[in-house]
Protein backbone atom coordinates (compact mmCIF):
# COMPACT_ATOMS: atom_id res chain seq x y z
CA UNK A 1 0.00 0.00 0.00
CA UNK A 2 2.97 2.36 -0.18
CA UNK A 3 3.76 5.05 -2.38
CA UNK A 4 7.11 4.54 -4.19
CA UNK A 5 8.51 7.61 -2.56
CA UNK A 6 7.46 6.06 0.73
CA UNK A 7 8.46 2.74 -0.27
CA UNK A 8 11.94 4.00 -0.91
CA UNK A 9 12.63 5.79 2.31
CA UNK A 10 11.46 2.64 3.86
CA UNK A 11 13.66 0.54 2.14
CA UNK A 12 16.75 2.57 1.70
CA UNK A 13 16.96 3.42 5.83
CA UNK A 14 17.65 -0.69 5.84
CA UNK A 15 19.96 -0.01 2.96
CA UNK A 16 17.40 -2.44 1.01
CA UNK A 17 16.01 -0.39 -2.06
CA UNK A 18 19.14 -1.39 -4.44
CA UNK A 19 17.66 -4.93 -3.96
CA UNK A 20 14.48 -3.88 -5.97
CA UNK A 21 14.68 -3.32 -9.47
CA UNK A 22 10.75 -3.09 -9.81
CA UNK A 23 7.49 -2.88 -7.55
CA UNK A 24 4.14 -2.20 -7.15
CA UNK A 25 3.24 1.38 -5.63
CA UNK A 26 -0.05 2.57 -4.26
CA UNK A 27 0.61 5.77 -6.51
CA UNK A 28 -2.49 5.72 -8.92
CA UNK A 29 -4.50 2.66 -7.48
CA UNK A 30 -7.50 3.24 -5.32
CA UNK A 31 -7.12 -0.54 -3.87
CA UNK A 32 -4.02 -2.52 -2.85
CA UNK A 33 -6.10 -5.00 -5.32
CA UNK A 34 -5.46 -3.00 -7.97
CA UNK A 35 -1.61 -2.84 -6.95
CA UNK A 36 -1.18 -6.55 -6.85
CA UNK A 37 -3.27 -6.45 -10.30
CA UNK A 38 -0.31 -3.87 -11.53
CA UNK A 39 2.88 -4.67 -9.83
CA UNK A 40 2.01 -8.85 -11.39
CA UNK A 41 2.55 -7.02 -14.98
CA UNK A 42 5.45 -4.67 -14.19
CA UNK A 43 7.14 -8.15 -12.98
CA UNK A 44 6.06 -9.69 -16.16
CA UNK A 45 7.11 -6.73 -18.20
CA UNK A 46 10.42 -6.77 -16.00
CA UNK A 47 11.11 -10.08 -16.78
CA UNK A 48 10.11 -10.94 -20.37
CA UNK A 49 7.68 -13.46 -19.52
CA UNK A 50 4.71 -14.96 -17.80
CA UNK A 51 4.82 -14.93 -14.25
CA UNK A 52 2.98 -18.17 -12.11
CA UNK A 53 1.03 -16.18 -9.35
CA UNK A 54 1.35 -18.99 -7.05
CA UNK A 55 4.97 -18.01 -7.34
CA UNK A 56 4.51 -14.72 -6.45
CA UNK A 57 4.73 -13.51 -2.22
CA UNK A 58 2.69 -10.37 -0.70
CA UNK A 59 4.16 -9.59 2.66
CA UNK A 60 2.36 -7.37 4.91
CA UNK A 61 0.77 -6.55 7.96
CA UNK A 62 -2.84 -6.63 7.53
CA UNK A 63 -5.77 -8.51 6.97
CA UNK A 64 -6.54 -6.53 3.66
CA UNK A 65 -2.41 -7.89 2.43
CA UNK A 66 -3.79 -11.39 2.36
CA UNK A 67 -6.76 -10.55 0.45
CA UNK A 68 -4.40 -8.75 -1.94
CA UNK A 69 -2.20 -11.47 -2.60
CA UNK A 70 -5.46 -14.10 -2.61
CA UNK A 71 -7.26 -11.54 -5.82
CA UNK A 72 -3.86 -12.28 -7.92
CA UNK A 73 -3.53 -15.86 -7.08
CA UNK A 74 -0.59 -14.93 -4.89
CA UNK A 75 0.91 -16.57 -1.23
CA UNK A 76 0.54 -14.58 1.85
CA UNK A 77 3.39 -13.62 4.43
CA UNK A 78 1.85 -11.56 7.56
CA UNK A 79 3.94 -10.31 10.01
CA UNK A 80 2.81 -9.27 13.62
CA UNK A 81 4.57 -6.03 13.78
CA UNK A 82 1.59 -3.62 12.62
CA UNK A 83 -1.89 -3.01 14.92
CA UNK A 84 -3.84 -6.28 13.91
CA UNK A 85 -4.11 -8.71 16.44
CA UNK A 86 -3.24 -11.84 16.41
CA UNK A 87 -6.29 -13.84 16.28
CA UNK A 88 -7.28 -10.99 13.68
CA UNK A 89 -4.44 -12.08 11.24
CA UNK A 90 -4.63 -15.66 12.10
CA UNK A 91 -8.40 -15.65 10.58
CA UNK A 92 -7.30 -13.88 7.43
CA UNK A 93 -5.52 -17.04 6.96
CA UNK A 94 -2.27 -16.25 5.40
CA UNK A 95 -0.16 -18.78 4.44
CA UNK A 96 2.93 -17.42 7.02
CA UNK A 97 2.41 -15.78 9.97
CA UNK A 98 5.65 -14.70 11.86
CA UNK A 99 5.58 -12.29 14.79
CA UNK A 100 8.43 -10.63 13.19
CA UNK A 101 10.87 -10.67 10.52
CA UNK A 102 13.74 -12.61 12.92
CA UNK A 103 11.20 -15.55 12.49
CA UNK A 104 11.68 -15.90 9.13
CA UNK A 105 13.92 -18.62 8.67
CA UNK A 106 11.05 -21.41 7.48
CA UNK A 107 9.93 -19.09 5.37
CA UNK A 108 13.31 -18.21 3.83
CA UNK A 109 14.22 -22.03 3.45
CA UNK A 110 10.90 -22.73 1.51
CA UNK A 111 12.38 -20.08 -0.60
CA UNK A 112 15.42 -21.64 -1.25
CA UNK A 113 17.63 -18.73 0.64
Amino acid sequence: GNIRAGAEIKLRHFDLWHHFAFGGFADGYPSRNDVARHALNVAETHLAMKVEPSRVWVIGDTPLDVECARSIGARAVLVGTGWHTHDELVDSKPDYLLPDLTHAGPLLAEWGW
